[in-house]
């Protein structure tokens, strides 16, 4: 399995229901990532990913040493599993 990265960022002025995920190759680093967000979000979490043998099967863990911030692994999954269309966007209002 390929490990993989991610940030979770909310865009600034609304709520963690407009978390959306930025996820990359595990051999990039977390900071260089968060350096190339435009302006306009805020982070949230990050951390490292799996993902498989379905594309339900995300794992979260983890945390980014180079921003100092931890994962969230329960909400961050949502959150990937919303950003790659798994998941309605109003999941959080059920």
């Amino acid at each position: 399995m390929n490990e993989l990265k991610y940030i979770i960022v909310i865009p600034k002025g609304m709520t963690k229901d407009s978390a959306r995920a930025i996820i990359f190759n595990g051999l990039l680093v977390h900071l260089h990532i968060w350096k190339s967000c435009p302006e306009g979000f805020k982070l949230n979490s990050a951390g490292f990913m799996n993902i498989g043998p379905s594309i339900y099967d995300v794992k979260c863990y983890g945390k980014s040493e180079s921003l100092h911030v931890d994962s969230d692994p329960e909400f961050d999954k949502e959150i990937i599993l919303r950003t790659l269309g798994c998941m309605p966007l109003n999941h959080f209002d059920v």
